[in-house]
C-alpha cells in the first residue's frame, strides 16, 4: 500500500524538533511514497517565537538535501502550513508572492491573537461565539484563494468539548457549506488530519462525511495528513482514513507532485 502524508512538520517549526531526514526516514519504513514537510509560518502578533525559529532558505537547503539522499526512495515535496487571520492578512499575502512552494496549507489557528488551543471556552465567549467566530476566519482565508488546502478544519474541538453540531447542527452545517461552496469557486481543498484519532480523540478533523459536504458541493481537491510532529506519527492512522474514505465511495485523492493537483487512486484494501 502507497501512502501519502500531507502534513509533516520538522525542526524549521516551533513545536517540533525533529530532522527532516529522522522524517523521510520514519516514512519510508511506514512505505510513505509522498511527503510534504509543512513547517509553520506564522505572522500573528502572539506567534513571534514561530517567526525567528522559521527560515525559508534553511529549510529549502535542507529540502534539497534530503532530496538527494532519497531519491528513489519518497517523493519530497517542499511545503508550508501558514497562518492566516484577518489582522495577517497583508503579511500573508506578501509573504505567499515572494516564495514558492510545491504545496500549502492555510490554517486557522488563533482568535484575537490566542492560540484557540490555549484559550478559554469563557475567553471566546462560549462555543456558539467560539466556532462562528473560528469560521468568519476560515471563510476570509477560503476568499483569498491562496492555499491549496484548509488544514485541521474544525481545530477547535481537538482542545474543547463541543463539536459544531453539538452546538447547531443545522447552523453549523449551512455555513459549512457556505465555505465548501466558495472554497469550490476559489478552487481550494481541505484536509483530513488524523491528528485526532492519534491523539484519543477517536475521529479525525474534521469527520469524513464533513468533507462529503465539501464533495457534495463541487469540492476537487482532498488531501490526508498527519500533522506529525515526531517521527514517531508519521504516517498515522492515513489508511485507516483511506479505507474510510473507500466505504464512502471516494476512491481518489490528491496528489501535488508537480505542484498542479491531480486525482491518485486510493490503493484498495
Amino acid at each position: 500500500m502507497t501512502i501519502a502524508d500531507y502534513h509533516v512538520h520538522t525542526r524549521f517549526s516551533m513545536d517540533s524538533d525533529v530532522d527532516m531526514d529522522q522524517q523521510c526516514l520514519a516514512a519510508i519504513e511506514q512505505g510513505i511514497s509522498e511527503i510534504a514537510f509543512t513547517d509553520h509560518v506564522d505572522h500573528d502578533l502572539c506567534d513571534a517565537e514561530s517567526r525567528e525559529n522559521y527560515s525559508y532558505d534553511a529549510y529549502c537547503e535542507a529540502i534539497e538535501l534530503n532530496r538527494q539522499r532519497f531519491a528513489g526512495d519518497i517523493i519530497i515535496l517542499r511545503a508550508a502550513e501558514i497562518d492566516w487571520n484577518e489582522t495577517t492578512a497583508e503579511d500573508v499575502a506578501r509573504f505567499v508572492a515572494d516564495h514558492d512552494f510545491d504545496f500549502v496549507i492555510g490554517s486557522v489557528h488563533n482568535l484575537n491573537h490566542a492560540y484557540v488551543g490555549y484559550s478559554t471556552l469563557e475567553s471566546m465567549g462560549g462555543p456558539r461565539k467560539m466556532y462562528d467566530d473560528y469560521l468568519d476566519q476560515l471563510h476570509g482565508l477560503v476568499d483569498t484563494g491562496f492555499p491549496d488546502v484548509i488544514g485541521h478544519l474544525d481545530l477547535p474541538r481537538r482542545y474543547h468539548p463541543y463539536a459544531m453540531h453539538d452546538v447547531d447542527a443545522d447552523h453549523f452545517e449551512q455555513r459549512l457549506r457556505e465555505i465548501f461552496r466558495l472554497a469550490s469557486e476559489r478552487g481550494v481543498g481541505f484536509e483530513i488530519n488524523t491528528s485526532g484519532l492519534r491523539k484519543g480523540l477517536g475521529f479525525t478533523l474534521p469527520e469524513a462525511h464533513v468533507i462529503g459536504w465539501f464533495l457534495e458541493e463541487g469540492g476537487q481537491v482532498l488531501t490526508v495528513g498527519s500533522d506529525s510532529h515526531r517521527s514517531e506519527d508519521t504516517g498515522h492512522s492515513i489508511a485507516e482514513t483511506y479505507a474510510e474514505l473507500t466505504r464512502m465511495g471516494i476512491t481518489w485523492r490528491s496528489s501535488f507532485v508537480g505542484g498542479k493537483p491531480k486525482r491518485v487512486a486510493l490503493p484498495t484494501v
